[in-house]
């Protein structure tokens, strides 16, 4: 049973790692991970942080959109 657990453990790490990855370089291409939509719903949010629920986990970002 323990080689399980620690098979799962390794997978979740793999997943984790690949979506920060992917989740760093969209926000160093766009300055936001948020659609256009999103910010146009949003309004002016230019320096503001917002308080974003991402599969699950509160994420905090500085915005530099606007």
């Amino acid at each position: 049973m323990k080689e399980y657990i620690e098979a799962n453990k390794h997978s979740w790490a793999t997943i984790a790692q690949e979506h920060y990855q992917t989740f760093k370089k969209t926000l160093s291409i766009n300055e936001s991970t948020l659609s256009q939509t999103q910010i146009q719903e949003l309004g002016d949010i230019k320096d503001k942080l917002l308080l974003q629920n991402s599969a699950q986990k509160w994420e905090i970002l500085r915005l530099r959109v606007g």
